[in-house]
């Protein structure tokens, strides 16, 4: 029986072999020689790989200069707006809102800072609280109702302690601004907290 093929004889063993044919292993394709760089190609080469370089330098400088200015044009533009408060506290106030994570960055930083300089715990106890609004004028009868006192903390509240006292002309018959201080921590018997109350129907 003929076997016809690629030319390579495929017959089974004629000597009592397994009979499976075989195929003979591929040879391995050539080496393709490295290019050999001549003087000029290499010069040409040196140039392309240094003007990409130069290009990706000036990239990463005018992307730091954007980063730069970015964060320089937003405070100039912020702290240019009509403002009443200080340079301080409006820098402290751009930070908050313009800068990632900075409210919570000055939270933490105000409260390190204020934790430095609390007042020691204790301290000569107060006889009197400081006089703010007219004196005299807490029992004239207004068109509405007060806000109820504030509640002292004290066991024994000074005289006038949270008791709401009128300042300034009364508009439509009754006063447009409340004031008042009492003592608002025992831990710290000698601060004062100063509190107003605004009557918006009169201030409007």
């Amino acid at each position: 029986m003929a076997w016809e093929g690629n030319g390579i004889d495929s017959r089974p063993d004629s000597g009592g072999g397994s009979g499976v044919r075989t195929t003979p292993e591929r040879a391995d394709p050539p080496a393709v020689p490295a290019p050999v760089l001549t003087g000029a190609n290499w010069r040409l080469e040196r140039r392309a790989a240094a003007k990409r370089r130069r290009r990706r330098r000036r990239l990463l400088i005018g992307a730091a200069v954007l980063v730069l200015l970015l964060p320089i044009y937003s405070y100039t533009t912020w702290m240019l707006r009509p403002s009443s408060v200080s340079f301080g506290v409006n820098s402290v106030e751009w930070v908050r809102h313009k800068v990632p994570f900075g409210n919570w960055l000055m939270d933490e930083i105000e409260q390190v800072y204020y934790s430095a300089k609390a007042p020691k715990k204790g301290g000569p106890q107060l006889k009197t609280l400081p006089t703010v609004g007219v004196a005299g004028l807490h029992a004239v009868k207004a068109q509405e109702p007060w806000p109820r006192r504030v509640r002292p903390v004290f066991a024994h509240p000074l005289p006038g302690e949270g008791v709401w006292r009128p300042t300034g002309p009364r508009v439509d018959g009754g006063p447009p601004v409340l004031v008042t201080t009492f003592r608002p921590d025992v831990n710290y018997p000698s601060v004062v907290a100063y509190v107003a109350w605004f009557d918006h129907k009169r201030t409007a």
